[in-house]
């Protein structure tokens, strides 16, 4: 865990309560810090491999 998994998470979950309304915002902040150290790599790599194919 570490600042940029955080940060990841927050902005997911400012990304997701635009959309909708989120009925348990803690309950859902701390899934989204939970899997953030996982979907952040996921994340990276498929921005990298967008950024070869340009």
């Amino acid at each position: 865990m570490n600042f940029f998994a955080i940060e990841h998470a927050v902005n997911k979950f400012k990304e997701a309560s635009r959309m909708r309304e989120i009925r348990n915002p803690i309950g859902y902040l701390k899934v989204l810090i939970y899997n953030s150290i996982s979907e952040m790599d996921i994340d990276v790599d498929s921005k990298l491999i967008y950024a070869d194919l340009i």
